[in-house]
């Protein structure tokens, strides 16, 4: 299963911990690497038959770092600097199936100064396999796309060949293995030939059908634009869900407390609130400071009475520890397929509805709504008929510009949610209960206030 988290604190002692797991190789492409706990975990992997292969830039930054870049090669690992241009990459490859990627530099500034975040998707092999290919053409080690093998040319004329068998036309099978042969050298085609030859037709076409479906990761796009643009608009895409779902997690927890506060306190400051609509209305004729204060007075008893309405709306279900992990495990994979933002063109629209109810359900609590979601989903039917293949370099790019728009505006939402008082509150306070009660003290002393004041 696709798994896909944010890290936004902590990301020193995070990327540690997903070194360590490495046990077959690590993949690293950053601008500057100057942090020597890093380096160490790689040196480490190095020693325990692990292939490392990392990739920075040649500048001062790097050359003045107390890692000994040397020990890379020395204990069997590539090592490779970037001098003609600024490589500005940012990205880990673990083991073929951990992809992480965000704006960390590996570097000790980077680890006890800046504000920085890392996304970090788990099994996505897809995406594990174009960021070592963009690895590859970062370092030299893939050539330009003349002298590579076109496996989309190879999988249409095994296509052709296959329903050339299945239709018994063994005389036009012959031309077309002839035109296979031009299209480069592959281990598969010369097992073929050789399968059709004996006649064992059955045996060729499993031999098709495997080569298609092992292909369909190692596509080689035409145009290195456009595998650079479908890879940034992938990552931009697992950003934007790692992102929702942060949200998602925060404002859960602000809804919780928000609930739980109205529930311990919520009618006493509503009736101070009402004590003084009440004591400004009837002072209200004095001076027109005071019809200001009774307008002021008036808007905010409105404006509580109907959140606490809202709030008295919500429907929240009450869940065991293991449900809630259920819960939680259950809308990140729901989430990953429903995205509106990986959805085929056609299904965006109602993959956006679908999301915005996954959403609600989740905040309420509703582990029997999110599995229902994620039932549905499962089946695949946002990403039924994607043709993101047929689409320019000009659509890619505006939709890349679009995710790094949204990714923005998601990011300012996240800051803001993180810089809410009550988010704050809720977070620092360890047991919300002992808070409300001493909040509680001082309310009651406000009502009184109030009261004593309308008695005059």
């Amino acid at each position: 299963m696709i798994q896909t988290e944010a890290y936004f604190n902590n990301i020193q002692s995070t990327l540690i911990g997903e070194l360590k797991t490495a046990k077959r190789s690590v993949y690293v492409a950053v601008a500057w690497f100057t942090d020597t706990k890093l380096f160490e975990v790689l040196i480490e992997k190095l020693q325990e038959n692990v292939a490392v292969s990392v990739v920075i830039v040649q500048d001062d930054i790097n050359q003045k770092s107390w890692n000994d870049y040397d020990r890379i090669r020395q204990n069997g690992g590539q090592f490779f600097e970037i001098s003609d241009s600024l490589m500005h990459n940012k990205f880990c490859i673990i083991d073929e199936r951990v992809v992480i990627t965000g704006s960390y530099n590996w570097t000790y500034k980077a680890a006890t100064q800046n504000l920085e975040n890392i996304i970090i998707t788990y099994n996505d092999y897809d995406l594990s396999l174009k960021f070592i290919q963009q690895f590859q053409l970062i370092t030299g080690q893939r050539k330009n796309q003349e002298n590579q093998v076109d496996h989309n040319r190879i999988i249409k004329r095994f296509q052709v060949i296959k329903n050339l068998l299945l239709l018994e036309e063994d005389e036009m099978i012959g031309s077309q293995l002839a035109k296979l042969k031009q299209e480069g050298r592959t281990e598969i085609v010369p097992k073929v030939e050789t399968a059709i030859k004996n006649r064992h037709f059955s045996n060729a076409i499993d031999l098709i059908d495997t080569f298609i479906t092992q292909s369909s990761r190692l596509t080689i796009f035409e145009d290195p634009m456009i595998a650079a643009l479908f890879l940034e608009i992938k990552d931009l895409e697992y950003r934007l869900l790692a992102v929702d779902n942060t949200i998602a997690e925060k404002e859960k927890i602000l809804r919780a407390y928000n609930l739980e506060f109205d529930a311990f306190l919520g009618a006493l400051i509503l009736e101070i609130y009402y004590l003084k609509n009440e004591y400004h209305f009837q002072n209200r004729q004095e001076s027109q400071y005071s019809e200001s204060e009774y307008q002021q007075a008036k808007e905010e008893y409105e404006e509580y009475s109907e959140q606490r309405e809202t709030l008295a709306e919500a429907e929240t279900h009450e869940l065991t520890e293991v449900e809630q992990k259920e819960l939680k495990k259950a809308y990140k994979k729901a989430a990953l397929l429903c995205h509106p933002d990986r959805a085929a063109a056609e299904f965006e629209t109602v993959a956006e509805e679908t999301f915005k109810t996954l959403q609600a359900a989740y905040q309420s609590q509703d582990l029997v709504e999110v599995q229902e979601i994620l039932h549905n989903v499962e089946k695949g039917i946002f990403t039924k008929g994607k043709t993101e293949q047929q689409q320019t370099v000009e659509q890619l790019q505006q939709k890349v510009m679009l995710f790094r728009q949204k990714l923005h505006q998601k990011e300012t939402q996240l800051q803001d949610l993180e810089n809410n008082d009550s988010y704050q509150t809720a977070i620092k306070t360890e047991d919300w209960t002992t808070y409300f009660e001493t909040l509680k003290t001082d309310l009651e002393n406000e009502e009184i206030f109030w009261k004593s004041k309308l008695a005059d």
